[in-house]
This record gives structure tokens, C-alpha cells and sequence, in this order.
């Protein structure tokens, strides 16, 4: 009995493995079908007739988009499609049989903007597939020993694209987006994506770059992973001649993903672009640090116009806030009807509010614009429903409607009124003004003298976005800088340039800073005088570990765990001065700040901020010139990561010790 058994194992060993091998066969093509669609006999065919390798259908399946045939019939084969990048064409309707899953090949996708299928420029296009799967391989292009890092490929790419239909596909495991809807000729147009799941992709769910008349229903996003934003779905334009116009999600479930649920990031768009148009209905957002984000300023000439409504949406288990909103009071009005908010702050303290609201650092004019009416905030902690992060000294204005606070069984309804807001959130008197002083660089000089081998350390001075720093030398001589170029988080990024110039603005050298790498930028002075270095990392970092020669940090700077003894010089002309410092952009980044006078006595501090505070001096009459002290240090209880600073009514320079200190010329 036991040889019997062994001998069936055997067997059917043997006719399995001849089956599998037999079904994993390559089909060839079928000339006389290509022929008749060729012909134009045809006006519907099969992927198959093309032809399919197990190994790789790259060619096949290609050969069969191009054929412009109108409809294409992706059949289900006995293993997936295995592909690299495709390109779709205009005028096409694909139809993937359920079960059919096309898949990435392995080792390919080298390039970090392929994607595994792309339309550029195409129109009235239809995917179709309930059941069928587009799947990359998410864990291989976050291995840096197999893809140099990127969060550009996506599953599918539509720039520039009318009249498109993707629905009931499933797009996992992306190295970028499930959906990416980009810019070609211009916007997309005329796109429905509907019973859609975008699941466990790298970057996002789906991106909205540039889009007029979007609707997007009935679709999951979800378990977005691997680099930021990392958000179920983002509306985020990259210029200011992008659109986000007539954009509509309903029906709609996001969750579970590890950034924020919906992000709404429009800085680039300003008062020249088109007006910005988002509805959301009936969408679930669960399971998020944050549910929702809007984010509006604008690059130079203000802010745009439009609306964002959220119609009976709810917004669950957020780890912090719920919704956050940073926008002018007079530009795009925003609006929540019947939504929502349960479970708000569960990582957080009893002191998170389930809304808040936040300023820019530039801010010119009140936040607000926003109506609330008849929503729900459930599970009510004791603090109150909404908090004021105030970075601009700007306020709040035209904040309406009414909310239902709801704790245990009880309901509460608030009418929200000017007086009700300025009991949630009271609002600091108005900074006192003073006046940002520019740099007269030609007065600058060393405030003490130095040794030719004297090295100023000044690697706490950790800078994000942009890095200005000045330097002085005389004639001659030889000044070196040591720089690191730091990735922040999973930020891509590469080498840039470091570039010099003298007081009059003119280039003199230009150097490199290799991302993920210290190295030296190295110049001869041509004349006596200040130097600017400056070097733009963008979202990641800069710091110039040391220079041969005084160097000092140009503000305003935006700075990342920048703990440090920063020295600064108050002029005998002076009447007064003000240090403005602030944490990140959200309400968990904070800092730690002291003021410091030249007696060595800690005239003011503030420690886990996020709101913009502004320490101010007023000096006496006649006073000498003074050394004083900014200390960063990490706050005591919060993130310490973004924090920013800004020295107004004196030079806004900032040394490493009091020996690198750049002052005006004594008269």
C-alpha cells in the first residue's frame, strides 16, 4: 500500500508538471486575424491573436494596442501578462476579462518615470476590467540595491488626456501612484474612474496634478506606502497654469493609508490660475494621522478662487486632527455639510482638536472662509473643537454655521459665532510691526579678528528649502567649506550646485553637493569683502559644517532640528529689534526657543511651539553695540523636526559663536 501510494505521488507529479509546462507554453501569433483587423474586417479582437509569452508579452501586447483596433479583448491566460512600460493610444476601448493580471516585469522599470501604462495626449479611451489587476513591485523599488529610488512610477499614467474610462480595475503595488492624472498639452478632461481599488501603492493612491471635469465614484483607496505623501489621494498642481476644475468624488471609501486620507496641497496655484472647483459626497476617510488637508497660498500674486465642499462625508480614527485648513478667508470658501468626525486625536493628547486651522508664515491676511453646517463631532474630548496655529500674526475671519458636539449621550449644538471662536480660540494681540532690514553686505565685517587656520563650526545650523549663507574674506584668500547634502525622510534628491557670488550679485564660483555625501566647495576671493553661498535642497537638507573664514546664516531660514547657540549683533542705531520663530506645519512640530541678552540672562523663552511667536526688544536711546543669544533647543514634550526663524529691525544674520559674528562697519 505505502509503495502504491508513492508511485500515484510520483505520477501525478510527472502529468502536473507536464500540464503546467504545457499551459505556460508560448502561443504563437494568428497571422490571418492580425491581417483582418489590419484590414479593418475587424473591429473587435483578441490580445491572444497577437500572441503571449509567459516569460515576457511585452511585444505582443503592445502589438495589439497599436493596432488601433477599437475594441481589444485582454483575455485571461494561464499566467499574467508579464510586461514592461506600455504606452495606450486614442480612440481605443481595452476590455481585461476578470481574472487577467498584468504584470510588471521583474528587474525592468529602471527608469524612474516608468510607468506600466502611460497615455500622453490620447483621447476617448476606455480600461475596463472588473477583476482584472495592474500590479508592479512596490518592495522591489523601495530596495535601493535593486532601483535607484524614485516615486514615479505608477501603474497608470494619464498626462494631457480627454474623454478616458478606467473602471473596476484593481492598481496595487505601484512604485508611485495607483493613478497618476498629469499634464501634456494641457489638462486631462473628461475622466471617470469608477469602482477603481488603488491599493498598497508607493506614493499614492491616486495623484491629481491637472484635471477639468474629474469624477471619481465608488472606488477604494488604500494602504498607501513608501514615500511621502503616502496619502489615500492628493490634489496637488505643480504651476500655476494647471487646473483642478470641476473635480467630484462620491462614494467613496479611503483608509488605512500611512499618510494623510485626502490632501489637498494647491501653493502653486495663485489669482491668475483658473478657479478650483472639489466636491467629495458621501466618502468614507478612516484610519489616517490626518482625514482631510486643504493648503492654498500662492506664488506672487495671491491666492485663487473656487470652492471644496464636503457633503455627508465621515472622517474616523484620526491619529491627530481631522481636518486641517490653511487658506486665506477671501479666496476659495470651503465648506462641510452633514459630515462627520469620530474618534479625532487617538495617538494624541486630550489637548488636540478634532479642526484645525493654521497660517502661513507669510501670511498677508486672516485665515478662514470656512462654513460648517449641522456637523457632527463624536467622542468629544474635553478640549475644544477647534485650535488657531497662528505662524503669520494674521487672525481668523468668516468662520460660520453650526456644530453638534456629542460626549457620551449627551448632544450639544453651538451656533458658531465671533464670540464662541474667540472663546475656542483666543487670538494673541497683533505682533508689534518692525521692519525687515536688508542686508548692506558692503558694510559687513568681521566683528572680531580671526587666525588664517581659525575653522567656524557651524554644523547644528541644519537648513531645509534653501540655505543663504555669508561669508567674509579678504583678497586672496583661500576659502574652503566643508558641506553635507542630508536626505530628510525618503526624500529623493541628487547632486546640486553651490553657488558663489560677490556683493553685487555676480557669480564667481560655482561648486556641488552630492546628495548623501559631505564634500568641499573651494574659492579664491578676488576682493575683500562678503560672499553669499547659497544652495536650494529643496525637501531635503543642507548644513555647512565648517569654513575657514566667518560665516553667518541669512534669514528668514526654514530649519530642521536645528539645536544650537545662534549669535547675532544688535547695532548702536537700533531703537529695537524682533527674533520671529515657529514650529513646522502641522500642529505637532514644535520648538524650543530662548532670548538670551548680552549679560547672559534669558530674557524670554517659549518651549513646545507651533504658532509663530515673536520675542521682542525695545532698546533704550543710546546703547553700544550688542552680542545677543538665540538658543534652539528640542521642546520638552512635542516633534521636533521643521521649525523656522527670522530676525527683524537689525541685520538678519545669524553666527555660530560670537568669533564669527558679521557686523556693520563701526562709522
Amino acid at each position: 500500500m505505502y509503495r502504491k501510494s508513492i508511485l500515484s505521488l510520483v505520477l501525478f507529479s510527472i502529468v502536473g508538471n507536464i500540464v503546467s509546462v504545457k499551459a505556460q507554453q508560448v502561443i504563437p501569433p494568428d497571422k490571418q486575424k492580425i491581417a483582418d483587423v489590419k484590414a479593418g474586417k475587424l473591429k473587435e479582437a483578441r490580445a491572444s491573436w497577437w500572441g503571449f509569452d509567459p516569460k515576457d508579452s511585452t511585444a505582443q501586447l503592445q502589438a495589439a494596442i497599436n493596432s488601433a483596433v477599437p475594441k481589444l479583448i485582454v483575455d485571461k491566460m494561464s499566467g499574467p501578462w508579464i510586461v514592461k512600460p506600455m504606452k495606450l493610444i486614442s480612440n481605443q476601448t481595452i476590455i481585461f476579462e476578470k481574472g487577467v493580471e498584468i504584470l510588471a516585469k521583474r528587474g525592468e522599470f529602471k527608469d524612474r518615470g516608468a510607468s506600466l501604462f502611460t497615455a500622453i495626449n490620447c483621447n476617448n479611451l476606455a480600461l475596463i476590467g472588473y477583476g482584472a489587476t495592474f500590479r508592479m513591485w512596490r518592495s522591489d523599488y523601495d530596495n535601493p540595491k535593486l532601483y535607484r529610488h524614485g516615486e514615479w512610477r505608477m501603474c497608470l499614467e494619464l498626462n494631457g488626456c480627454s474623454n478616458v474610462k478606467v473602471y473596476g480595475l484593481t492598481l496595487t503595488e505601484s512604485g508611485g501612484d495607483g493613478i497618476y492624472l498629469g499634464t501634456g498639452n494641457g489638462p486631462n478632461r473628461n475622466v471617470h474612474i469608477k469602482d477603481v481599488i488603488c491599493d498598497k501603492n508607493y506614493r499614492q493612491g491616486i495623484s491629481v496634478i491637472n484635471v477639468d471635469n474629474l469624477l471619481i465614484e465608488n472606488c477604494v483607496l488604500s494602504n498607501t506606502k513608501g514615500t511621502a505623501p503616502e496619502a489615500g489621494i492628493d490634489f496637488e498642481p505643480n504651476y500655476s497654469n494647471e487646473h483642478i476644475a470641476n473635480c467630484v468624488m462620491r462614494n467613496c471609501i479611503i483608509k488605512n493609508n500611512v499618510g494623510g486620507g485626502i490632501a489637498m496641497y494647491l501653493p502653486a496655484l495663485d489669482a491668475s490660475s483658473a478657479n478650483i472647483s472639489l466636491r467629495f459626497e458621501n466618502c468614507k476617510v478612516i484610519n489616517h494621522p490626518y482625514s482631510v488637508s486643504l493648503a492654498i497660498g500662492g506664488r506672487g500674486i495671491g491666492a485663487p478662487g473656487g470652492s471644496v465642499e464636503f457633503k455627508n462625508c465621515l472622517f474616523e480614527n484620526s491619529a491627530t486632527e481631522a481636518i486641517t485648513i490653511s487658506k486665506p478667508f477671501n479666496r476659495v470658501k470651503c465648506q462641510f455639510d452633514n459630515c462627520v468626525i469620530k474618534n479625532y486625536g487617538i495617538k494624541c493628547s486630550s489637548r488636540i482638536s478634532p479642526i484645525i486651522f493654521k497660517s502661513q508664515r507669510r501670511a498677508q491676511v486672516p485665515v478662514g472662509g470656512v462654513k460648517f453646517v449641522n456637523c457632527l463631532i463624536e467622542n468629544a474630548v474635553t478640549n475644544n473643537p477647534m485650535q488657531f496655529i497662528d505662524q503669520g500674526a494674521v487672525g481668523l475671519k468668516d468662520i460660520s454655521g453650526t456644530l453638534v458636539i456629542k460626549t457620551g449621550n449627551k448632544k450639544k449644538i453651538f451656533d458658531i459665532t465671533e464670540e464662541l471662536l474667540s472663546r475656542w480660540m483666543p487670538i494673541k494681540p497683533n505682533f508689534t510691526y518692525v521692519p525687515y532690514k536688508k542686508l548692506q553686505s558692503a558694510t559687513l565685517k568681521p566683528l572680531k579678528s580671526h587666525k588664517q587656520s581659525q575653522l567656524f563650526e557651524f554644523g547644528f545650523a541644519k537648513v531645509r528649502s534653501l540655505g543663504k549663507f555669508i561669508v567674509y574674506a579678504n583678497k586672496g584668500n583661500k576659502v574652503v567649506l566643508t558641506i553635507e547634502h542630508f536626505q530628510v525622510g525618503r526624500y529623493d534628491g541628487g547632486t546640486i550646485p553651490v553657488i558663489v557670488t560677490d556683493a553685487d550679485g555676480k557669480e564667481i564660483h560655482r561648486g556641488a553637493a552630492p546628495f548623501k555625501k559631505k564634500s568641499q566647495t573651494t574659492f579664491i576671493a578676488p576682493h575683500s569683502g562678503i560672499y553669499y553661498i547659497t544652495v536650494k535642497p529643496t525637501r531635503n537638507g543642507i548644513r555647512i559644517i565648517n569654513c575657514n573664514h566667518p560665516i553667518n546664516l541669512i534669514c528668514p531660514a526654514n530649519l530642521i532640528q536645528a539645536g544650537g547657540d545662534y549669535y547675532f549683533f544688535v547695532p548702536s542705531d537700533a531703537k529695537q529689534f524682533a527674533i520671529r520663530v515657529g514650529g513646522g506645519d502641522n500642529s505637532f512640530e514644535t520648538i524650543q526657543a530662548l532670548l538670551v541678552n548680552p549679560l547672559g540672562k534669558v530674557v524670554d523663552k517659549v518651549d513646545n511651539l507651533a504658532s509663530a511667536y515673536q520675542f521682542y526688544v525695545k532698546l533704550p536711546k543710546r546703547h553700544k553695540g550688542q552680542i545677543w543669544c538665540l538658543k534652539l533647543r528640542k521642546p520638552t514634550n512635542n516633534a521636533w523636526e521643521d521649525h523656522f526663524v527670522n530676525l527683524l529691525g537689525i541685520p538678519p544674520i545669524l553666527a555660530p559663536s560670537k568669533d564669527a559674528i558679521l557686523a556693520p562697519a563701526s562709522k
